[in-house]
Parts: C-alpha cells; structure tokens; sequence
C-alpha cells in the first residue's frame, strides 16, 4: 500500500462583498459639497452566521449647487466586525455613488 501525503500548502481567500443602501441628508444649499450620511448601508453576501457592518466613509455632492436628484460620492467606506470574521472578507469596492 502506497504511503499518503501528510500535508500540503493552500490558500484560502477573502470572500469579496460591498455595501448598498447607503443614504444621505437632503439638506438646504450653503455652498458647499458636503453631505451628512443617514445610513451607513447594508453588507451583502455574507456566509451565515457571519456578522459585519459597513463603517461609513465620506459623502459628498458632485456640486454646490441646488437642484434634485443629484449624484452623491462616497468613498473611504469600510467593514466592521469582530477580527476572526472581519478577515474572512474584503470590500470589492466603495459604495456606487447615489442619487
């Protein structure tokens, strides 16, 4: 009978998800781009019973300008949660920017 392998080398990788839902104030114009966030969004795709939240980054208005419907930018978004299952996932990419 052969003799079986005792043990290899492998890899397991970060599982990528991203956070939707975030939403911002409407606020009254004052000349600046900056925008307040209401909610931080949600992070989807997770493996149950894995528990992370979205830490929210920064918001701002494509422009100073009043009007409706405008873009909003997010960035320096980030995940949240206890360090064992933090590092089981990685965020795929900022928010999408918002209307």
């Amino acid at each position: 009978m052969a003799a079986q392998p005792t043990a290899t080398i492998g890899n397991i990788t970060p599982k990528p998800v991203s956070i939707t839902g975030v939403t911002v104030q409407a606020k009254n114009y004052d000349g600046t781009t900056a925008a307040t966030i209401n909610n931080a969004g949600t992070v989807n795709v997770l493996i149950a019973p894995d528990v992370l939240t979205a830490q929210a980054g920064t918001a701002t208005f494509a422009d100073a300008n009043a009007g409706n419907n405008k873009t909003v930018n997010l960035t320096g978004f980030a995940l949240t949660g206890a360090a064992g299952v933090l590092s089981n996932y990685k965020l795929s990419a900022q928010p999408q920017a918002i209307t």
